[in-house]
């Protein structure tokens, strides 16, 4: 008996994991303060998977607008991803995400506002985005967003971009 009520914990343990369970288990990749790359526990240099069903649930409409608030993207690899077609293009808000070291090449971000990020080590150079706002406090690893007739603006390890 004591070993069919041991099994059964042990099953339902398994079956009902918590949200910050199944979200660990899809990070691999962190990112280091120190050498501002993504690595593993091995100090292999990667990124983690995007993840839609995890990133874009859960959102809030506050003031008439959509918002998806303390995300975490930490090392993400978001090249060539297209947001809008996760949030839509009502000017929907990624409040307070952590965006530590994910990588932004040739995605789309439009209509949208990213606020209050932790974009320490983004790599955003190359982020197609416009109608858009981005804000987030960055580090020296950061890479700046450099698209056409974009306006940004780094001051005390905060960055503002428009476009």
């Amino acid at each position: 008996m004591k070993k069919l009520v041991v099994n059964a914990l042990l099953c339902a343990f398994v079956i009902i994991p918590s949200n910050a369970m199944a979200e660990s288990q899809n990070k691999t990749f962190s990112y280091n303060n120190e050498t501002g790359q993504c690595v593993d526990r091995n100090g292999k240099l990667g990124y983690n998977p995007v993840s839609p069903a995890y990133l874009f649930s859960g959102k809030q409409v506050v003031d008439n607008s959509e918002v998806y608030e303390g995300k975490n993207a930490e090392c993400v690899d978001f090249a060539d991803f297209d947001f809008g077609k996760y949030v839509g293009l009502g000017y929907p808000k990624l409040l307070r995400w952590n965006m530590a070291g994910a990588n932004f090449h040739n995605a789309l971000f439009v209509f949208a506002d990213i606020k209050e990020a932790n974009l320490r080590g983004a790599d955003l150079k190359n982020l197609e985005f416009g109608y858009a706002t981005i804000h987030g406090t960055i580090d020296k690893y950061t890479k700046i967003p450099t698209a056409e007739n974009s306006e940004c603006i780094e001051k005390n390890a905060e960055l503002r971009c428009r476009r």
